[in-house]
């Protein structure tokens, strides 16, 4: 809405009475975890970094009630800063995941207010996002997993260190792991 206010030289003034929103698919969760080709998933002393994108140029939001699995991050681990540039409309919370952090989804709330004070929240879940799991966990040897090993030659008991001989060995584990290597 503008106003003219009644002088010689008039001036407009513009009323903001609209409070700003999340931009349509401007959210992603990520880590910097270097042990997988996925930024999914994050661990211990991995940085975990949420963006988003907001319709109009805003104050520092806050992230709160930031949660891996069922436990919370304490705020003062939680850092906000501008993700490049100084519209004040891209911004980003980062958070090193420690020891302690549970695992499962990361969840988290943003609220913002944009330079006139109309406030504005979003609580961000793993659902229409691409979720981020923090998996502390180790995995293992799955309950009544059975291993086998296996040889090509003519005796598949026996394994040689004949060439072109191959060794199979098959095991089910907790959970998905990268290909492990075998020494």
């Amino acid at each position: 809405d503008e106003v003219t206010a009644p002088t010689a030289a008039a001036k407009k003034v513009t009323v903001d009475k609209t409070a700003p929103t999340l931009k349509a698919n401007s959210l992603s969760v990520s880590s910097n975890n270097q042990n997988n080709a996925k930024p999914q998933l994050a661990t211990k002393d991995d940085t975990v970094t949420i963006k988003f994108e907001l319709s109009e140029a805003t104050q520092t939001p806050t992230c709160t009630d930031v949660k891996t699995g069922s436990k919370a991050v304490a705020a003062s681990r939680l850092t906000v800063a501008e993700d490049g540039g100084t519209t004040k409309k891209k911004w980003k919370c980062t958070y090193a995941v420690l020891a302690a952090d549970g695992d499962g989804a990361a969840k988290f709330k943003i609220a913002y207010k944009d330079l006139a004070g109309n406030e504005a929240a979003a609580e961000l879940t793993e659902e229409g996002i691409t979720a981020l799991m923090v998996d502390q966990t180790k995995p293992t040897l799955k309950a009544n997993s059975v291993v086998s090993i296996t040889s090509s030659n003519d005796k598949p008991q026996l394994a040689t260190k004949e060439e072109d001989d191959t060794v199979t060995i098959k095991f089910e584990l907790s959970e998905e792991i990268q290909t492990p290597v075998c020494k």
